[in-house]
């Protein structure tokens, strides 16, 4: 049996892309396998890099004068200098206002 001129056409053409399809298909599992083997390090490495961002961002405010909380260095958050009461006076130094390093 011969077939017609159309038919061939259209089944190569049909066959094209089936093969395209397939192929494709192969490279999305490849991609998809890969994302899924490093996904674990990649949101590990957001992580740090947030971290680090945010440490930056401490130490130019330290740089620039500010604390992280956004006072001047120095200042109470009430906006007093350090060693100063409420009203303003000059406070004495007790042993109450030493303050030693945490221990871990």
């Amino acid at each position: 049996m011969l077939i017609h001129l159309p038919d061939r056409r259209f089944r190569e053409n049909y066959n094209r892309l089936v093969q395209e399809q397939e192929t494709l298909g192969k490279q999305l599992r490849e991609k998809q396998k890969s994302i899924r083997e490093n996904h674990d390090g990649n949101i590990k490495q957001m992580k740090m890099w947030k971290d680090f961002m945010r440490l930056m961002e401490c130490k130019q405010s330290v740089v620039q004068g500010e604390t992280p909380g956004g006072r001047e260095h120095g200042q109470t958050p009430g906006g007093r200098e350090q060693g100063q009461t409420p009203g303003g006076r000059e406070q004495a130094a007790d042993d109450d206002d030493v303050m030693l390093p945490l221990q871990i």
